[in-house]
This record gives C-alpha cells, sequence and structure tokens, in this order.
C-alpha cells in the first residue's frame, strides 16, 4: 500500500503540528489545503514549507472534488466539526479530527452512525492516550495494581482566559463553550479512559469569569460499578499551566501532576 493521501481542512496554528508531522513522515502524503482564508493560508505555508507547493481550495468541498484523497484531518472551530466530519465520511475518507468531535452530543452519534455505514475511521485527536503516565496509570489499574478501582480526581489549570482573549476560542458561536469544551475536554477523554465503564450521573458548577464561555469548572460523575470521578478545570490560573491526577484504589494510589508550582503571587 502506498502512502495515504491526506487533505488538511483548516490551516489555522493548531493545524501546523499536525502537517508539520504528516509530511515529515513516509506515510502519509499531503495533497491538499482546504483554508478560506489567504493571510492564514499564507502563514501556513510558511510555517509548514514542505506544503508550499500543495493546492489549496476554499472550502473542503472544493477540496473533495478537487483531487483524489484517502482521508482528511480537521483543525477547524469546533462548531464547525460535525458539518464537515459528516460531508467527509459522505465522501468515503478516513477523519482525524481536532478536539471536541462535536459540540452536540447527538452530533457525535450522528458522526458515529454514518461511519460505522461507510466503513471508515474517525479519530478524535486526544493526544494523552499516547503519554506514558497515562498508559501507565490505566495499564496499573487494567492489571489490578492498585485493587479494586475506587474513585479518579483530575484537575487542570491555564492562563486560558487570558491566552484566548478576542480569539474564536471565546465566541460561543465557533467555539461552542469555554475552557472545558477545550483543553478541559482532554479530562474529561482520560476520566473516561482510565475507568472504562458507562457514566450514570454528572453534576457540574461552571464560573464564565466575565467572559461569554465557560473559563472555571467543577464536576462530579458517577460511573457504573460505582468508581467516583471529579474534575476541575481552571481557565485564569495566575500562574502558567498544571495538570494533576491522584487514582484511588482498595489496595493503592497513583499520582501524576505537572512540575510542581511553587507558591506563586502575581505581584512577585
Amino acid at each position: 500500500m502506498g502512502r495515504l493521501r491526506v487533505g488538511v481542512i483548516g490551516c489555522g496554528g493548531a493545524a501546523t503540528g499536525h502537517a508539520a508531522a504528516m509530511a515529515s513522515g513516509s506515510d502519509f502524503e499531503i495533497v491538499g489545503l482546504a483554508e478560506p482564508n489567504p493571510e492564514h493560508l499564507d502563514l501556513f505555508r510558511t510555517r509548514v514549507p514542505m506544503v508550499a507547493e500543495v493546492p489549496a481550495f476554499k472550502d473542503a468541498e472544493e477540496m473533495f472534488n478537487g483531487v483524489e484523497l484517502d482521508a482528511v484531518t480537521v483543525v477547524t472551530p469546533h462548531t464547525l466539526h460535525h458539518p464537515i466530519v459528516m460531508s467527509a465520511i459522505k465522501a468515503n475518507l478516513h477523519v482525524l479530527c481536532e478536539k471536541p468531535l462535536t459540540c452536540v452530543s447527538g452530533h457525535a452519534r450522528d458522526i458515529e452512525a454514518a461511519a460505522d455505514a461507510a466503513g471508515v475511521t474517525v479519530m478524535v485527536r486526544y493526544q494523552r492516550r499516547f503519554f506514558s503516565p497515562y498508559r501507565y496509570m490505566r495499564e496499573a489499574i487494567a492489571n489490578g495494581e492498585i485493587g479494586e478501582l475506587r474513585s479518579i480526581m483530575i484537575s487542570c489549570g491555564q492562563r486560558w482566559l487570558r491566552g484566548t482573549a478576542g480569539s474564536w476560542r471565546q465566541d460561543p458561536s465557533l467555539s461552542g463553550g469555554g475552557m472545558l469544551m477545550d483543553s478541559g475536554s482532554h479530562l474529561a477523554d482520560m476520566l473516561l479512559w482510565l475507568v472504562g465503564q458507562p457514566v450514570e450521573t454528572v453534576s457540574a458548577l461552571v464560573d464564565n469569569a466575565g467572559s461569554p464561555v465557560d473559563i472555571n469548572t467543577a464536576a462530579t460523575v458517577s460511573f457504573a460499578g460505582g468508581v467516583q470521578g471529579q474534575f476541575g478545570v481552571v481557565g485564569d490560573l495566575a500562574t502558567t499551566w498544571m495538570e494533576h491526577v491522584i487514582v484511588s484504589g482498595s489496595t493503592g494510589l497513583l499520582r501524576y501532576e505537572t512540575e510542581p508550582q511553587h507558591p506563586w503571587r502575581a505581584d512577585g
């Protein structure tokens, strides 16, 4: 089998990593770019010079009709994911989509059903599933190294409110939500992946911190079998970035955290 022919849909900042990784490998060939904004396209070509000569199209449909494709990577604002992914499935293409897959649960079910019917693969870019600490925790839970799983607490904090000011990420019509829908969805994915059981109940508190979208979220999740999950998302963190996980079992505990942050105040 030859290289997979891939089209990039959306040529903003996040697409740079997707395209650079694929263009530098031997398994993929980027054959088309779909981007309506000429300035974004020019900057993208500068950042990823390997695609400088790849043909560009104003939208996904035009690209589907203009080049032969096997797969696409979707790197657009969140609320555009559903129609684009559904269109790609209709074109019988495999899809790698940036998170979140959709902003509405019913849309995600639509995609799942359509992909199954078409026999194509749709994958969401939740890269923490490939991070060594999380893979170790999942294996340790599955192997019973901490006994019976009882609870998982997971949290992250970023300067998200400040860092995304003025961007589409704080425009609900494009983002579909705030920090929880964006970086926080990684935590939801990890919680579901580590527990591996159906969710029974969810309760949450949300604070917009003056933004049109959610900034801070605290949630409790109850799973079938009795496991309890808690996750917290802080989008107006005073310091730079943090991520913590505590997995509790009947005979042991797993703990992961980013580099410890010392006590810190904005005034130094």
